[in-house]
Parts: C-alpha cells; structure tokens; sequence
C-alpha cells in the first residue's frame, strides 16, 4: 500500500516546468546537495519524474530522472504484484523474485550514470 500511497502522491503534484523542485509543494526544503555544492545530485528531479509518469508523460519522466521513470515503472509492478498476493493470499515463490533485486539495482545504476553524465 506504502507504494500506491507515493504513487498516489506523485498524482497529487504538479510537475515542476525546471525538471526539480516539485517536491517543494509538500513543504520540503531544496536539496541540500545542490545548495551546498551548486549541482544536481542522483535524486533531484526524482519527484517530478514520478510526477509526469503517474500522468502518462513518460518521455518527460525519463527526460527529467531516467532512474526515478525506472523506480516508478517498479512501484507500479511490485505494487500490483502485492495487491495480487495480498488479494489471492498464495505467496510468491522466492526464487521467482529476484528480477525485483535485478529492476532496483538497475534503476538505481540508470540513475548513477545518469547523475554522472550530467556532472561531465
């Protein structure tokens, strides 16, 4: 549910037209990355990736944060998986769930290198 919730959330926001700083609707502070040192760090934009994707504007979402596009395709798949087993009540095979930890180590790559092609 905790999934649907962000999902939910990201809904709930207007995109930012920068690319970043949408999470400012929900009264967080800017980046403290980007403040201290003046760059992007691997997470900034990550809400208003999550922002057009729940909109269908998924070229934007990738354009923004290519990793927060991947992380919210996964929400979207392991949440619906959860509500599946949680509805059926059969549990998942184990061994059957380790393209879970192969999609969250990809996204999270996707989004180191996209982070460090934007620092070149």
């Amino acid at each position: 549910m905790c999934l649907f919730a962000m999902l939910a959330t990201a809904a709930w926001l207007r995109p930012a037209a920068a690319g970043l700083g949408t999470h400012h609707q929900l009264g967080l502070p800017p980046c403290s990355f980007r403040v201290l040192l003046g760059m992007r760090c691997p997470a900034c934009g990550m809400t208003t990736s999550w922002s057009h994707y729940v909109r269908g504007q998924w070229v934007s979402s990738l354009r923004v944060n290519p990793g927060g596009f991947m992380l919210a395709v996964l929400a979207t798949v392991v949440g619906v998986g959860a509500a599946r087993v949680g509805y059926s009540g059969r549990q998942v095979d184990p061994q059957q769930t380790w393209w879970i930890a192969i999609s969250l180590i990809g996204a999270l790559s996707v989004a180191l290198v996209d982070w460090i092609i934007r620092l070149v």
